[in-house]
């Protein structure tokens, strides 16, 4: 029988860092946790409101205790969500800052085509960005 790891309170956000785990046979331990895997569970606890005193914190859909794994992998797809959130505002980022170079380029006198073929995108979707602009 695997033992199953729950995080409950009390929570500590202040250093050290550590949460108590529940195991089979209701034993129960203090142990101490990295700063990722406290940022991860914070914000799991504030997604999903478990922010009562000695609830636990990763459930399965049941509302019952999950496994080491199971609780692995929900602090791998928060940390996921984070990384792909941190790439989308990089991407995001570096868009913004073609158009806003498309925008200057045009507004030196630059053609559409020329503007194009340096910037390394279809004329069309020059011709939309700087239509963005325009309605701006």
């Amino acid at each position: 029988d695997e033992t199953t790891f729950n995080f409950s309170g009390p929570f500590r956000d202040v250093m050290p860092l550590y949460v108590q785990l529940h195991g089979k046979g209701d034993k129960s331990r203090i142990v101490p946790i990295n700063a990722r895997v406290a940022s991860v569970t914070q914000k799991y606890i504030k997604r999903y409101g478990r922010i009562q005193p000695d609830a636990l914190v990763f459930t399965n859909r049941t509302g019952g205790k999950l496994t080491r794994a199971g609780v692995q992998y929900i602090i791998d797809k928060v940390e996921g969500e984070k990384q792909q959130a941190a790439r989308e505002g990089e991407k995001r980022g570096a868009v913004k800052a073609k158009i806003e170079t498309v925008q200057r380029l045009h507004e030196m006198g630059i053609g559409v085509q020329d503007i194009a073929k340096a910037s390394q995108v279809p004329v069309e979707t020059v011709k939309q960005w700087l239509d963005m602009i325009s309605k701006t």
